[in-house]
């Protein structure tokens, strides 16, 4: 019952986060397709010849930076349809119409429980699968790799010319804590988006929606003073305060300070969420006001 529970979920959220998985592909093929690369001139400047960087044809500017805008956009609205998703589909299951048929199921409410929670991580593992996909195809065009090592994810010297062009991957480490601080982000939204409604349904009052906002806001507070802590016990990654470092010709930094800021902060991340799940689960056990 678990599985059959579990899939009836994952198709839900799937088929509402499908539209913008593929809107993410298609950006990412066009910016692909518009690609550029920047290349050297020389122009007259009061009769001396100067070498300056020549402009990429006006219309193959346009589609590209088009294909930019578009992959921002369809990344944003893919994360916040993800989130959407998940609750809503913890409402329909728990407190909607469709609870009235999903509690008389002969299974536990704490199954019931384990099924939705299974089901957001794996749709959040899902989006972050394509996140990954849509990073592998951006690095086989220049105008892709500029755009990913504006995020911090390629070592080497994308940005530069001739023989000082250069691309090169990050530690693996890095890779990984880098997802592993969406995944938990991503679950910590979620969760505490489910904890508002729960207390929303608990209350005489429909405060589901700043429920879930003050939270997230209280658990954001803690972040800081946490890593704010964090950074006299390893003061090697307050050099975050200072921005990422910039690839230069024959120089690409490490980032083994930044591997471990975001580690760190993921397993905070980590630890509310794991905090919310045994706190819903008991709320859920004490009764579920279907008004």
């Amino acid at each position: 019952m678990f599985f059959k529970l579990l899939k009836h979920n994952l198709k839900a959220i799937l088929k509402s986060i499908l539209p913008f998985i593929i809107f993410l592909l298609t950006a990412t093929i066009m910016m692909n397709i518009t690609s550029f690369d920047y290349e050297l001139g020389y122009i007259e400047i009061a009769g001396a010849m100067s070498q300056t960087v020549l402009d990429p044809p006006a219309a193959t500017a346009f589609w590209n930076g088009l294909a930019q805008f578009l992959i921002y956009i369809s990344i944003i609205l893919l994360l916040a349809t993800t989130v959407r998703a998940n609750w809503r589909r913890f409402s329909n299951n728990f407190y909607n119409d469709e609870a009235y048929l999903t509690h008389t199921l002969p299974v536990s409410r704490d199954m019931l429980w384990g099924s939705m929670i299974a089901s957001t991580l794996i749709s959040i593992i899902t989006v972050i699968l394509v996140l990954v996909c849509c990073g592998f195809l951006l690095t086989l065009s220049g105008s892709g790799q500029r755009f990913l090592d504006s995020f911090g994810l390629l070592g080497g010297c994308v940005n530069c010319f001739n023989e000082y062009y250069s691309l090169a991957p990050r530690e693996l480490s890095f890779y990984l804590s880098y997802s592993f601080i969406l995944f938990t982000e991503l679950a910590f939204i979620m969760l505490c988006s489910i904890t508002g409604i729960i207390l929303g349904h608990r209350s005489t009052k429909n405060l589901s929606l700043i429920s879930g906002i003050a939270i997230y806001l209280l658990g954001s507070a803690l972040l800081v003073g946490i890593f704010l802590l964090l950074a006299k016990l390893d003061v090697d990654i307050s050099q975050l305060y200072e921005g990422a470092p910039i690839n230069t010709p024959g120089y690409s930094p490490t980032l083994g300070y930044v591997t471990r800021a975001l580690f760190y902060i993921s397993t905070v991340y980590a630890c509310y969420c794991l905090v919310l799940y045994f706190v819903d689960q008991k709320l859920l056990r004490h009764g579920i006001n279907l008004d």
